[in-house]
């Protein structure tokens, strides 16, 4: 399900705050403090606004660090601006600034176990914002196994949601910086989260020692099942509810984190283009599987999103296919062509 946010800072303005809840809007992920580690001015009464309105919060902290030294001091100012102040969300580390890309990865690896050390010390939530070239590219997402709000927006940005686009990864998705929402003049980022934090403490047993090293943490999607997780990272169900003591293989919740052997790689997802008329999604791969509810067949043009593949029985390659991330099934290769 997702849940309606923005996120905000000086450059956002004045705030209808009582204007913004009543649309509807749920989450508020406000700038802390800005270059410098000087506080961001909006963020006293941007805290006691949305607060006051029902809307929970959480904070953003846009990365310059360089070194350990230099995250900590970011780390600190945080805490120090925050004095213990209770946030909903988690302290995000904002991370897209081209000084450190060129880091090496295990050198922006340390910077962020930097920061986040001080801030689950300090009592609170942790996650990291990046577009999704960061996620994919630039981060060791397998010795950073933690929350992730990641930013996709078309290059034709209208403030609209645009589904194809949304990440198959992370907790929340920002998927406009041209958004317009009453009681804000002007554009504002604009937000959905599936992962609501209700209950969560700051957990401090996720490898940040490096205590396991054969894993890394997978926190399950919306519509994830054991099945399609251990299809996505070339393993079995049997391997998945070994390692992590699932009795039920049918049953895994949103949010849920499993361990996944480090050695194996994600499928690379792509987009395919059906090639015939009237072709079936089966709900396994062969023809023996009766076709999905729902949308059980793809016409000529259709495109769909290619998560993974599997061997009939006879041999033959199918694809297993997501249609407008809400349908899941398999089609036989020769009906998709990759675009």
């Amino acid at each position: 399900m997702d849940i309606r946010g923005i996120d905000v800072s000086a450059y956002t303005g004045a705030i209808d705050y009582h204007r913004v809840a009543e649309d509807g809007i749920k989450i508020a992920i406000l700038r802390i403090t800005e270059r410098g580690n000087t506080v961001d001015p909006t963020f006293e009464d941007n805290y006691r606004g949305f607060r006051e309105n029902k809307v929970r919060v959480g904070v953003y902290k846009f990365s310059y660090a360089l070194t350990e030294e230099q995250a900590r001091e970011e780390a600190r100012k945080v805490l120090e601006v925050l004095r213990g102040r209770k946030l909903e969300f988690p302290v995000f580390y904002d991370l897209e600034w081209s000084q450190q890309r060129a880091l090496p990865t295990s050198e922006l690896t340390r910077i962020v176990k930097a920061f986040r050390r001080i801030i689950i010390d300090g009592g609170y939530l942790f996650g990291i914002y990046c577009n999704t070239d960061w996620y994919y590219n630039v981060l060791d997402t397998a010795r950073l196994p933690y929350d992730y709000w990641l930013a996709a927006y078309p290059y034709n940005d209208h403030g609209q949601l645009v589904e194809s686009l949304r990440p198959s990864v992370g907790i929340g998705w920002q998927y406009s910086s041209k958004g317009q929402v009453p009681g804000i003049q002007g554009y504002v980022d604009l937000d959905v989260f599936y992962k609501d934090f209700s209950g969560d403490r700051p957990d401090d047993n996720d490898h940040d020692h490096d205590h396991d090293k054969d894993y890394f943490i997978y926190t399950v999607k919306p519509g994830d099942t054991l099945s399609e997780i251990a299809e996505r990272y070339h393993t079995t169900v049997r391997e998945l509810a070994r390692i992590n003591h699932i009795d039920d293989v049918n049953l895994i919740l949103v949010g849920q984190k499993l361990r996944i052997p480090r050695d194996r790689k994600p499928y690379k997802m792509w987009v395919g283009e059906c090639t015939g008329n009237g072709v079936f999604v089966r709900k396994g791969p062969g023809l023996k599987y009766p076709p999905i509810e729902g949308y059980p067949y793809l016409n000529k043009g259709n495109l769909v999103d290619v998560i993974g593949e599997r061997h009939s029985e006879d041999g033959v390659l199918w694809y297993h296919i997501w249609i407008a991330k809400r349908f899941k099934g398999y089609i036989r290769c020769d009906y998709l062509k990759r675009v």
